[in-house]
This record gives C-alpha cells, structure tokens and sequence, in this order.
C-alpha cells in the first residue's frame, strides 16, 4: 500500500471535515459533530501513517497545557458534582483544545485556507439573509425560528440561533473578515471585491438588527483592533459612521442606553457577583470545572439558573485565577503570534482573523459564547487557523 496516497486520503478527509464545519456552524449541531468526527479520524489516520507531532512543540501551546492542568486540578472541588466535571473536562474543554491543535496539523496550505475562508463567508451570508427574512416576514428559512421579540416590542432577529446574541457574536468574525479584505482591496480584482462589499454591508445590516449590545461593542473592538493594527486612518471614519448608527437611532440608542435602567442588565450582573462569590471561597482552583449551574442556586435562589454571562468570570469561579490567567497569556499568545505575522505578510486574513476574535471575545465578556457549542467551536477553528497561519505552518 502506497503511504503516501493513504496520508493523502486522511488528509482530504480532515479538510473536508474542517469546510464541514466551518460551513454547518450556524445551522445544525448534528453535523458539527459529524465533520469533527472526520477532522479527527483524518488526523489519527495520518498520524498512524506518518508519526509528526511537530506542531505541539509551538510555544503558545505551553501555556494551553497549563491551562487545560489548571481546569483539571479544579476536579479536587468538585464534590458530588464529579460527573459534571469530567464531562466538561474531556467532552467540552479538552475536544476544543484537541481540535485546535489538530488544525494547526491540517492546514499547510494557503490556497487550502482561502477555499475555507470562502465556504465559511458564503455560510454566513445564508446566515444573514436568512436573518433578513425573519425580520422581513417574521420566520427564518434555515431552522424555521421565528423573530424574536424583546423589551418594548422591539424586533430584533436570530436567524438559526437560539438568541440574537449568538447570532451576533457569530457574525462579528465574517465582519471582521470582510472589513480587512476591504482594507486591501488590491488583493481583490473587481468581481469578487464588489461582492464583498456588498456581504460586509448585509452584515452590519445583521448586526444592528441583533440588538445585542455586546455584539455592537464586539464590532467597535474589530473597527479599534483593525485601527490600531494596520494603522490605516480611514478605519477612524467607518468607526464614527458606525457610533452614529447607535447613538442616532432611537430603537438603537435605547437599548444601548437601558443597560443603566433596572433590570436593563438581563440580570447580568447578579450572575457576575455570583461567579465573584464562587470565586472568593476557592480562588486557586474553584468549585469545579463545568459545576458553576450546579452550584448556581445556593447564591441566587431566585433566579433561573443560567450561565455567568462572562465567560472569564465563569472560567475564574469555576476553575480558579491560575486556569483563567494561563488561557489569557494562550489567547494573547496566539494573537501576538497572528499580529507579529501580519506585519510582515499584510495577510488579510491574518488581520481578520485576529481582528475577529479580538471582538468575539470582548463579546464573551457579556455572553456565554465558549459554553455554547457552536460559538465555542467557531472560536477555537479561527484559533486554530491563526495559530498556523502566525506559525508560519502554512504557506
């Protein structure tokens, strides 16, 4: 048997897994599993063939590892919620973490990255007018979801998603994919660069439409990142033009402004003074990875039981400072890693990437997006992507 063919078969697989995903992200969880399956079956089909696991040995991944120590020392307070905590120590953190280092195995080839970016921006457009249709005729054409209806009637559309807020925390990575291609329309000739724009502007269409105020901030930290990054000071004028949108539209700028009305939290910061409350009676190695909805109830009785809604304050309550600032210096690693490449390559992608999860994240601090499958599956790939792309890994 030719190993070479093998290899080459595995390795298609792992990327048809990868444009699997990147494609089905917002629209079923079904089949996110599935292609994920396939990512990982190519991987160890590969690695059965030709043992390489150079990719481990990058530095950011020393403090991944920390990390995940971290999360799995925390299991030591978990009490009789150890079940919960091993679900979410293996099946949750650890298949994200694996499948991060996976990619930086699976992509090695520039035109390999440009067919994902395209299949996941053409996702995202479905994703978008299918949004449009809910706001124009009130149900979605992907899941059939209908529109959602919030505080004072206002309209505001999720279109697959369960709620506009993940719907908006989706939507700023394709944005901020857009927004660096624009920047450098060189790279464009004119029948694919019209489009683009065309998609950003149905895209900041979506994102208004969200009413979700942590994906409006998530966008101003693209717009600020993509400023302060490429240092081009024309950003400055789509940043004011996108402050007006806010602060100038009545429907806008209430929402905006009800965060400082009672109740105009969502609840939000009892949630946060819960987590802070967790964090305060075991700071090192908190109340156990994955229990912060089990314990939910002994802090605020009379609240549903929900997420933190700040994924920082979740990983701190449930696992302690040491798990939260190991994942920060990773995260920082890998965008230092994305911006370092940037400034020698200009790769577009490489601005958007980095640029979009810069938003994505200030957006987690409102959100619950690495507790949701699909968002969190969508942070790690871009994670993943800019991890080799900044690596230098693909070429």
């Amino acid at each position: 048997m030719d190993k070479d063919k093998v290899f080459t078969f595995f390795d298609l697989l792992a990327k048809i897994g990868l444009g699997g995903i990147l494609f089905f992200i917002p629209i079923s969880n079904a089949l996110i599993s599935l292609f994920t399956g396939l990512i990982f079956l190519g991987f160890i089909g590969k690695k059965i063939v030709k043992p390489d696991f150079q990719q481990l040995k990058h530095k950011q991944n020393i403090f991944l590892a920390l990390f995940f120590f971290f999360i799995a020392l925390s299991l030591i307070n978990s009490g009789q919620y150890i079940e919960k905590s091993l679900v979410a120590l293996f099946l949750k953190w650890g298949k994200y973490i694996v499948l991060f280092l996976i990619l930086q195995d699976t992509i090695t080839r520039r035109k390999d990255i440009l067919v994902f970016v395209s299949i996941f921006l053409f996702s995202s457009a479905v994703v978008a007018f299918s949004g449009m249709a809910q706001l124009f005729w009130g149900v979605e054409f992907l899941r059939g979801k209908e529109i959602m209806i919030m505080k004072g009637g206002v309209r505001a559309i999720t279109s697959s998603f369960h709620h506009c807020n993940d719907l908006g925390a989706y939507l700023i990575i394709p944005f901020a994919l857009c927004a660096a291609f624009l920047k450098t329309p060189r790279v464009f000739k004119a029948r694919v660069y019209y489009p683009i724009l065309f998609l950003a502007a149905i895209l900041v269409f979506c994102i208004f439409h969200t009413y979700s105020r942590g994906a409006w901030i998530g966008v101003l930290a693209v717009l600020m990142a993509m400023l302060f990054i490429s240092r081009k000071p024309v950003i400055i004028f789509t940043i004011l033009i996108f402050m007006g949108i806010l602060l100038f539209i009545p429907e806008s700028q209430e929402i905006l402004f009800s965060i400082f009305q009672f109740g105009g939290d969502a609840d939000r910061f009892k949630y946060w003074q819960a987590a802070i409350s967790m964090f305060k009676e075991n700071p090192f190695l908190g109340k156990g990875v994955g229990t912060f909805m089990a314990n939910f109830s002994k802090y605020l009785p009379n609240l549903v039981i929900s997420y933190a809604h700040n994924c920082f304050l979740q990983i701190l309550a449930e696992s302690g400072i040491f798990s939260l600032i190991a994942f920060l210096l990773f995260i920082c690693s890998v965008l230092y890693l994305g911006i370092k490449k940037f400034l020698s390559t200009r790769d577009p992608i490489l601005l958007g990437g980095v640029c979009g999860l810069i938003g994505f994240l200030v957006h987690s601090f409102f959100d619950t997006n690495l507790y949701s499958l699909p968002l969190a599956v969508l942070f790690w790939l871009w994670l993943g992507i800019v991890a080799a792309l900044g690596s230098g890994k693909a070429n």
